[in-house]
C-alpha cells in the first residue's frame, strides 16, 4: 500500500500500548516528544508514567519546562509544604513557560500524589537562546545527573520533539527509548502506535482512552478524578468571580455503593470528596462541594439547613455549566431511593413547606426549625437541595449582583448570619420583575 502523502512519515509496524509500557520498565531513559501547546502531548506522557506505575515500576520524571537551577522549589512542592499558587510565584512558570499549564500541573499532582520524583532539566535562559547544540548538551547533563539520583527506576523525560533525535545520541551509552506523539491519525489506521525501530515508538492520534482499553483494560475514565473535580472548581470559581480552590487540597475517592445509598452523585466527608465514577454531573457537584466552605460540626438543624441550601445551590450552578437546560427537582426527587422513602415523609415535606413559607415571607424562622428538628434527616436534606436549585435557577436568571452570590455561595460566616442574605436572594427575583 503506498504511503499517505498528508502522512508521509510512516511510522513502520504496528504495535501495542502494552509492548510499548513494556519497553519503557525495562529502559533508562524514556524519551518523550512534546508538542508544548497540545495538551494531548502532555495527557500521553501521564498515561504512559500511570502505566510504569501500575506495573510496579514508578518512574523518576524530568521536564524540560522547568529549570535544573529551581529544582529546590520543585521539591517544596513535591513533598506538600508548598501550595500551587506559591510554587507557580516561585519558579515563575508563567513567564518562563509561554504555554498551556494544564497539561503540566496534571502531571507536578500526580507525581505528589504518587510520590513520584521531578527534576527540572531545562538549561538557564540566556544559554538556551544563545545555541541549541549547547542547549541539548546541557539537557542530555541534567537527565544523566538526574540518573545517577534516581537508580533502579525508568527515568521519563518530556522533551521538544525536536531534540529527540539529538538527545537520543548525546546519550547512546544508556539504554535510551523514544516515543514520539504524533497530532492525527491517517484515515481508517487500524492501530495507533507502532514500533519505529528497536529503540523508538511512535503514536499518531492517541487518545487517554486507548491507553485505558489496551493497558488497563477499563474504558471509563479518560482521566483522574482530582483533575476533573479541580478543573471545574476552577471554571465555577471564575463563573462567580471567586479564587479557585488549592487543586492539592482536593483530595476524591470513588465509592458507587456509599453514594448510591446517600442518593448523591457527591458528598463530602471531613477533609474527602466522594464522587460517583466518571459522570460528569458528579464531577460538578463534586467541584461545588470543593468551592463551598466547610460545615460547622456544632450547627443546628436550621444551621444544617441552610449549610445543605448553600453546597445545593453551588451544585446547580456548576452542573448549569455543563448542561445550561437543567431544571431544578422537586425535593422528593432527592431522597434516596435504595432503601425506600423514608415514613410520613410527605407530612414532614409540607411541615417544612409551610415553615420555609413563614420564613421567607415573614422572618420567623420558629416553625422552620421545629419541622426540620421532628422530619427525618433525610427529608431535610431533601427540602434543602431542592430549594438550593431553585435558588440557583433563579439566580441565573436574575440580574442580582455578584457580589451577593458570592458573599452568600463562599463566605464561611455562620449560618445563622446567612439567613437575611438568603431571604433577600429569593425574594429580589420577583421584586424586580413587578
Amino acid at each position: 500500500m503506498p504511503r499517505s502523502r498528508r502522512f508521509p512519515d510512516e511510522e513502520g509496524s504496528p504495535s501495542t500500548f502494552a509492548r510499548l509500557a513494556a519497553d519503557a520498565a525495562r529502559a533508562e531513559v524514556v524519551l518523550v516528544g512534546d508538542f508544548h501547546g497540545f495538551l494531548r502531548a502532555q495527557e500521553n506522557f501521564l498515561h504512559l508514567a500511570r502505566a510504569l506505575a501500575a506495573r510496579g515500576d514508578l518512574p523518576a520524571l524530568a521536564l524540560e519546562a522547568f529549570a535544573s537551577s529551581g529544582n529546590r522549589v520543585l521539591a517544596r512542592f513535591l513533598r506538600g509544604s508548598l501550595a500551587e499558587g506559591p510554587f507557580l510565584r516561585l519558579c515563575r512558570l508563567r513567564r518562563t513557560w509561554p504555554f498551556d499549564l494544564k497539561g503540566l500541573l496534571r502531571i507536578l499532582r500526580w507525581a505528589r500524589r504518587s510520590a513520584s520524583p521531578v527534576s527540572g532539566i531545562d538549561a538557564p535562559g540566556d544559554v538556551a537562546r544563545r545555541s541549541r547544540p549547547l542547549r541539548e548538551r546541557r539537557l542530555a547533563a541534567a537527565i544523566e545527573n538526574a540518573l545517577a539520583r534516581r537508580r533502579n527506576r525508568p527515568l521519563l523525560v518530556l522533551v521538544g520533539q525536536t531534540h529527540l533525535p539529538a538527545l537520543a545520541g548525546l546519550l547512546a551509552r544508556r539504554r535510551v527509548l523514544t516515543v514520539s506523539f504524533v497530532a492525527g491519525r491517517p484515515q481508517g489506521a487500524p492501530t495507533h502506535v507502532f514500533r519505529r525501530s528497536p529503540s523508538g515508538f511512535a503514536v499518531r492520534g492517541f487518545s487517554p482512552l486507548l491507553a485505558e482499553q489496551e493497558f488497563l483494560d477499563r474504558g471509563a475514565l479518560p482521566g483522574d478524578s482530582t483533575d476533573r473535580v479541580a478543573d471545574h472548581a476552577a471554571r465555577l470559581a471564575r463563573t462567580l468571580g471567586a479564587p479557585p480552590p488549592d487543586p492539592s487540597g482536593i483530595g476524591v475517592v470513588e465509592d458507587r455503593e456509599r453514594l448510591r445509598r446517600a442518593g448523591r452523585l457527591a458528598l463530602r466527608d471531613g477533609s474527602q470528596i466522594f464522587v460517583r465514577g466518571a459522570d460528569p454531573c458528579a464531577a460538578a457537584e463534586a467541584a461545588s462541594l470543593a468551592l463551598a466552605p466547610r460545615r460547622s460540626k456544632r450547627a443546628g438543624p436550621l444551621s444544617a439547613f441552610l449549610e445543605e441550601v448553600r453546597e445545593a445551590a453551588l451544585g446547580f450552578l456548576s452542573t448549569r455549566l455543563l448542561d445550561p437546560h437543567r431544571v431544578p427537582r422537586p425535593p422528593h426527587r432527592h431522597l434516596p431511593r435504595s432503601a425506600g422513602f423514608p415514613p410520613g415523609w410527605a407530612s414532614a415535606l409540607r411541615g417544612i413547606r409551610r415553615g420555609l413559607a413563614r420564613w421567607l415571607d415573614r422572618g420567623e424562622a420558629g416553625t422552620l426549625r421545629a419541622c426540620l428538628s421532628a422530619a427525618p434527616p433525610a427529608v431535610g436534606a431533601a427540602a434543602a437541595r431542592s430549594l438550593g436549585e431553585v435558588l440557583a435557577s433563579r439566580w441565573t436568571g436574575s440580574r442580582l449582583p455578584r457580589r451577593s452570590v458570592r458573599r452568600l455561595l463562599l463566605s464561611g460566616r455562620p449560618s445563622s448570619r446567612l439567613a437575611p442574605d438568603l431571604r433577600r436572594a429569593f425574594l429580589r427575583p420577583r421584586r424586580s420583575s413587578r
